[in-house]
């Protein structure tokens, strides 16, 4: 049985309590028909009754013979439908009294009177005008209503295993009509709903089925309707999150090279530089390879720009950038932008001797390119590179590997520029390199 809190439950009650409600109406009135039918009937053998017993009647009250009318009384009496008999004289009184005789007056032609009654009036026979009948008293038949139910005791069990049998039989159906034809479609129409997955929904998704041309027909058909559009607005969905996730992510990764890439040179600037040094800092130490970093500065950098001003200065410097990419060679080196006219160029797993002849090659390819400098010595553009190379050690810090290089740097400028030098572990014990670069 279905809870009647479900759409089945509340169908079916609704439905069978209407049909309910009319079956028992409808059985009432049949009944009741029935009842006044039976009555009628009853009231008719009453008739007939009085009608036949009348003349013998008569005939005995006319003789006054006691022991007839006493006979005939009982002989009425043993009909089916008689429960009591009155005889009463022309002077109103009673003669004879046989069987059931109510004790209070009560109308008894309407429909609920406990019993019927039929009143027979009593005359002598007419043998001339000259003795014409007289009124010799009444006959009273009485017939009271277990009578009637009695006699429609076998139509009432006949219309009440009717109704019930017709009530049950309708109840089945209608259980199975809401069961099998409204509730179980939707529950299974819900449950194909609810396992949708429209991310896994192919170009053309494989429709809902349900055979019947009906009202949940007509759903199935809007919901397959709805299911395509749904995936199509899905399907578009997904493509356009995919196209702006690849842009956003092309954005986010130019916006991440213009953050690590100098404005001017587009090589590494100074963060792109820090981040860089800790990282290979850090797996030198892991591996226990040597680290060198050249620190380039070019000679004289501030004349050059007082004298053929800032645009060439810059186009000086995108030259210098370009020498250095040009010589880092493997993709774990890295040239940047240190600040104002220094670079710097990080080369992991270099030596000594590697680190001097990547940084001979760098100052004699810029010198090679014959960029004028009238306030240089040397009448041309020229750098001066400070190398340093160390294998980490224990608690060292990265800062150590750029003092260094700082330190040569120093020491190839005040040594006349366009030189390398190699810095020492002594560079640091000695102060009086100290001091600021030109």
């Amino acid at each position: 049985m279905y809870s009647l809190k479900t759409l089945a439950g509340r169908l079916f009650q609704l439905v069978f309590g209407w049909y309910l409600f009319l079956a028992v109406l409808i059985t009432g009135i049949q009944l009741g028909l029935e009842y006044a039918s039976i009555r009628k009937t009853a009231g008719s053998d009453l008739v007939a009754l009085g009608n036949s017993f009348a003349p013998s009647v008569s005939d005995a009250l006319w003789t006054f013979d006691k022991s007839l009318l006493d006979s005939l009384s009982k002989g009425i009496m043993q009909t089916t439908i008689i429960t009591g008999v009155k005889i009463v004289n022309g002077r109103n009184e009673i003669v004879v009294e046989e069987g059931h005789i109510p004790s209070f007056e009560y109308p008894s032609d309407t429909l609920l009177a406990p019993f019927q009654m039929h009143e027979v009036t009593l005359r002598s026979l007419s043998f001339a005008e000259s003795h014409p009948n007289r009124l010799l008293g009444k006959m009273i038949l009485y017939s009271n209503r277990e009578v009637i139910l009695e006699r429609i005791k076998y139509s009432f069990t006949v219309i009440l295993i009717n109704s019930i049998v017709k009530t049950a039989g309708l109840w089945l159906i209608f259980y199975w009509a809401i069961s099998w034809r409204l509730s179980r479609p939707l529950t299974e129409l819900s449950n194909m709903v609810s396992n949708l997955d429209l991310k896994n929904d192919v170009d053309e998704p494989e429709p809902i089925k349900y055979p019947h041309r009906d009202e949940i027909g007509v759903l199935v058909s809007s919901l397959n309707d709805m299911r395509h559009r749904l995936s199509a607005s899905h399907r578009e969905l997904e493509q356009k999150v995919a196209e702006r996730t690849l842009a956003l992510n092309d954005l986010n990764h130019k916006l991440e090279t213009l953050s690590f890439t100098d404005g001017l040179t587009n090589i590494a600037n100074r963060r792109h530089f820090d981040e860089a040094l800790e990282n290979e800092w850090a797996r030198a130490l892991r591996v226990q390879q040597p680290l060198a970093l050249l620190m380039i500065d070019v000679d004289l950098f501030k004349g050059y720009n007082d004298h053929y001003g800032h645009q060439a200065g810059d186009e000086c410097l995108r030259h210098v950038a370009k020498t250095l990419e040009a010589n880092s060679r493997r993709s774990s080196d890295l040239a940047a932008r240190y600040g104002g006219e220094e670079f710097t160029l990080i080369a992991p797993h270099t030596d000594s001797k590697s680190a001097l002849h990547l940084a001979a090659a760098i100052r004699t390819t810029i010198e090679a390119l014959e960029i004028p400098h009238v306030s240089s010595p040397f009448s041309k553009v020229t750098v001066s590179i400070g190398v340093a190379v160390i294998i980490p050690e224990g608690l060292q810090q990265p800062k150590i590997l750029i003092q260094l290089a700082d330190k040569a740097l120093y020491r190839a400028k005040g040594q006349g520029r366009n030189q390398v030098v190699l810095a020492n572990n002594d560079f640091l014990q000695d102060d009086s390199n100290l001091g600021q670069h030109q």
